[in-house]
C-alpha cells in the first residue's frame, strides 16, 4: 500500500470515528435526534428518516465491503432502489414537518 492510500486511509478511519463520537454523545444527551424541543417526544418522521439512513448506509457499506474480495476496493454505484428510498424517506420527513408547522 502506497502513502497516499494509507494517509487516505486512516484519514477516513479518523473522521469516521469523530463522526460516530458525536453522534453517540449527542444520542446520549437526547440533544433533540429524535424530535424537537417543543414536543419533547420523538416524531414519527425524524425517527424514519434516522433508520432510512442508518439502513441505506449499512446496505451501502456491505456492497464496498464486498469489492475488497475481489482485490480491487472500490465505491460501488449506489442501488436505484436505494437512491429511490432515500428520496422518499426524505420526502416523507419534509412533509411531517411542514403539517406539524401549521
Amino acid at each position: 500500500m502506497n502513502l497516499v492510500n494509507s494517509a487516505f486511509l486512516w484519514l477516513s478511519m479518523a473522521f469516521l470515528g469523530v463522526v460516530a463520537w458525536k453522534v453517540l454523545s449527542a444520542m446520549s444527551q437526547g440533544e433533540g435526534l429524535l424530535g424537537s424541543t417543543r414536543s419533547g417526544g420523538a416524531e414519527p418522521e425524524r425517527v424514519q428518516l434516522i433508520a432510512g439512513t442508518v439502513i441505506a448506509a449499512a446496505v451501502y457499506a456491505a456492497d464496498c465491503l464486498a469489492t475488497l474480495k475481489t482485490g480491487k476496493p472500490a465505491l460501488v454505484e449506489p442501488p436505484s432502489w436505494m437512491l429511490v428510498a432515500a428520496g422518499g424517506s426524505h420526502l416523507v420527513y419534509l412533509l411531517g414537518k411542514t403539517s406539524r408547522r401549521r
